[in-house]
């Protein structure tokens, strides 16, 4: 039984100092990747002390100039643990994220899989049980989008986006983009895996990755608009089950 947001947050605040024994977990099936899209404005206030974040998370968040700023990389982080905690049945606070040389984070028992993006006000998580995943999302802003895929994407995302109508350019700009975030979070090596090394489907939803010479295309790969205004894209290796998506959106 999947439990709602706002249940995963009361059964924390009802635990004493939000560490004692998390009732009611989430259940992921092996072929299942949920998907889940959260306004961040709603859960800013949660946790005001701090309790579910680490040390290493307080300072993180500490280091943000700006007010706003710190509440929305608070919110996004408790909101993570609170979330992987009902899957593990653990309390948020005693969920240990650790990242890779590369900065990818992953749990270190490795019972499950996961990727986090954020922008602006907006979350976006992917799990999966089975599987890694990578994911993005992006708010639509009006942006240099020729110059930046002349720097950023491969020739014929590039021409994509430059012969792109004037109504289509900033639809087909994030798609390339959140499509490209999602496959390098994915792999895990960030931008040393070069951006302009690879295409993906600059019309459609994904599905399409020509990769560098010699790397197996076997990737399942998807972008949508999850909401007016914002992009998201979710990456996974193709397996021999079909992948099952479900989606979880606390976005408005």
């Amino acid at each position: 039984m999947l439990y709602n947001i706002w249940h995963l947050i009361n059964v924390q605040k009802n635990n004493t100092n939000m560490t004692k024994n998390c009732h009611g977990n989430n259940v992921i099936l092996d072929n299942e990747l949920h998907l889940w899209h959260i306004n961040l404005l709603a859960f800013l206030e949660l946790d005001k002390q701090d309790l579910i974040l680490d040390l290493n998370e307080k300072k993180r968040k500490n280091r943000y100039i700006f007010k706003k700023h710190q509440l929305r990389y608070g919110a996004c982080r408790k909101l993570l643990k609170i979330i992987l905690g009902s899957y593990l049945n653990k309390p948020a606070k005693d969920i240990i994220i650790e990242t890779t040389a590369n900065g990818k984070p992953y749990l270190s028992a490795k019972p499950f899989y996961f990727n986090l993006s954020h922008s602006d006000d907006y979350m976006f998580l992917g799990i999966c049980k089975n599987f890694d995943v990578g994911v993005d999302i992006e708010c639509l802003k009006k942006r240099n989008f020729i110059g930046l895929a002349k720097h950023s994407f491969s020739k014929q995302e590039s021409i994509a986006v430059r012969d792109a109508l004037d109504d289509d350019l900033e639809q087909i700009f994030y798609k390339i983009w959140c499509q490209k975030e999602a496959f390098i979070k994915l792999d895990g090596r960030g931008l040393q895996y070069p951006l302009k090394d690879f295409s993906v489907n600059p019309i459609a939803q994904g599905d399409l990755l020509n990769l560098k010479d010699g790397e197996q295309n076997d990737y399942l790969l998807k972008t949508y608009l999850s909401a007016p205004g914002l992009f998201a894209a979710y990456c996974v290796k193709n397996s021999s089950i079909k992948v099952e998506v479900k989606f979880f959106d606390y976005i408005h």
